[in-house]
């Protein structure tokens, strides 16, 4: 079976390619790490575009959106009786139930589970080095009352991936792709996979790695309220609930608008919801408007990021879809297609060349205790790009950069978590790093402060942006990462002082 989409114009959903480019043009602005946009309209593709190096075929981590795959499958074993949403969490633990459990804990339900109202305050109770996630939620203590006001929780999530293993003896991505994916043409190729809990089960609250193509095809699904060429796969009151406002956010979200957040999924005005997963990774479904964005990343230092990407493409795009056709001007669609062609993944605003580098290239800098654990450190240049030496806790450590495209390489850093948390990976996790120099200062004098951005795109993804301000004798480091569970030893402060 094919995983390819019929495609049409813009135009022809009452989109002008031009509304499109505006679109793009705003993500650009805030300069985003993004890898890619693809919008349809009625199931065909309207448009795609890829930050290069990433492509259709660049399997990407879905973190969050990972859950609305899981409330999916419950979903299925609700319609085959194996779970009803009145459940109560214990009837599926009774090897794990405490004595003198907290009524409040014994009376949640999977309903509970699914909608975030546990009772829970924490939006998880576990870490990598705890060997079983469910005894964490059986040991917690609830703070409130379940059943009444939402509270992020993605050990909420991983208790229904257990569940669901325990009612139908399969982990959920098995489970779904004997009902739903084979059926829908989600991933033929068989390489989706799911990132494993530290007890061994499909960690449903992050873990879904895929393509872009195979995401778009499951919130299709959604989007048809769990039918497909006919069959309904999944009931079809469930899928309307699930995506609709099952408890209210606003004291989470103040700004939300009175979205809320349904089964697993969060809801958006007039019918609309999202797949929403750490990092930008999102499938913003439109039903009435027959409507669906989906996008990947890893932007996460950006607090901006996540409410541009839904607004600006309401305000520029979904405004527009009418689905009453309209003229194509080759003009635009040219201007589109060039932009298209020159996307490539977030890089450090500046310039290209400083003459200091010829004097600060080969510099050796010491540094006394830091919360880097940064001993020493020497940074050199050539034609294009360079090269960070460097020895901190990890040992002696080389990143290359490059500052007209991008340096890609494995980051120098161990990988604690491969396929199952806490399991190492068998290499490195790969990685994609770019440079550039400060802009020249007002009085026209060149800044002698290089930035550099890596970002690691891999089972796991991160952000990395580093800052080295070079004075006469010594340069101060300061490094910025958000990186789930790793890279603890890159963000601080230091400063070295030439050997």
């Amino acid at each position: 079976m094919t995983n390819d989409f019929e495609r049409k114009t813009p135009e022809s959903a009452g989109i002008p390619s031009q509304a499109i480019l505006a679109y793009l043009e705003e993500l650009q602005a805030e300069n985003l790490c993004l890898h890619d946009v693809l919008i349809f309209h009625d199931e065909k593709l309207i448009y795609e575009g890829y930050w290069k190096p990433m492509n259709r075929d660049s399997m990407q981590r879905l973190y969050s959106c990972s859950k609305s795959f899981v409330s999916v499958a419950v979903g299925v074993a609700i319609g085959e009786g194996l779970i009803t949403l009145d459940d109560k969490v214990n009837k599926f633990f009774p090897d794990k139930v405490p004595e003198n459990q907290h009524p409040w804990q014994a009376a949640t339900t999977v309903r509970d589970l699914l909608r975030m109202s546990t009772g829970n305050s924490r939006s998880v109770t576990y870490s990598p080095a705890d060997p079983d996630w469910a005894d964490t939620w059986f040991c917690e203590t609830p703070s409130h009352e379940p059943g009444r006001v939402f509270q992020y929780d993605t050990t909420a999530t991983t208790m229904l991936c257990i569940i669901l293993k325990r009612a139908t003896g399969k982990e959920f991505m098995e489970y779904l792709r004997e009902r739903v994916f084979d059926k829908i043409g989600f991933d033929p190729e068989g390489k989706a996979w799911c990132v494993e809990s530290t007890c061994g089960h499909q960690w449903g609250g992050s873990g879904v790695v895929c393509k872009p193509y195979d995401f778009a095809r499951f919130a299709m699904l959604c989007m048809n309220y769990g039918k497909h060429n006919g069959e309904q796969l999944v009931p079809e009151w469930y899928m309307r609930e699930a995506t609709s406002k099952q408890i209210d956010i606003q004291h989470y979200m103040p700004h939300c608008n009175n979205d809320g957040y349904g089964y697993q999924f969060w809801t958006l005005p007039d019918g609309g919801f999202s797949f929403n997963g750490m990092g930008c990774q999102f499938a913003v479904c439109l039903p009435e408007k027959k409507l669906l964005l989906v996008t990947h990343g890893y932007e996460q230092l950006s607090t901006v990021a996540k409410p541009l990407i839904i607004r600006a493409f309401l305000r520029n795009i979904a405004v527009n879809a009418d689905g009453k056709s309209i003229k194509v001007k080759k003009d635009e669609v040219s201007e589109l297609s060039q932009y298209t062609s020159e996307l490539k993944l977030a890089s450090p605003r500046g310039e290209k060349h400083n003459p200091a580098a010829l004097e600060i290239g080969g510099r050796r800098y010491t540094f006394d205790s830091n919360e880097l654990g940064i001993e020493w450190l020497q940074v050199d240049f050539y034609d294009d790009g360079g090269v960070i030496n460097y020895k901190n806790s990890d040992g002696k450590c080389s990143l290359e950069f490059s500052f007209s495209s991008q340096a890609e390489q494995f980051f120098p850093a161990p990988t604690p978590h491969g396929r199952r948390i806490g399991v190492s990976n068998d290499k490195p996790y790969r990685c994609f790093t770019s440079a550039a120099w400060s802009e020249r200062k007002c009085d026209g004098a060149q800044s002698d402060t290089l930035s550099v951005w890596s970002q690691i795109c891999d089972i796991y993804k991160a952000q990395l942006r580093m800052t080295f301000a070079f004075g006469e004798d010594s340069v101060t480091v300061i490094m910025k990462k958000d990186a789930e569970w790793f890279l603890d030893n890159y963000s601080g402060f230091a400063t070295g002082i030439i050997e």
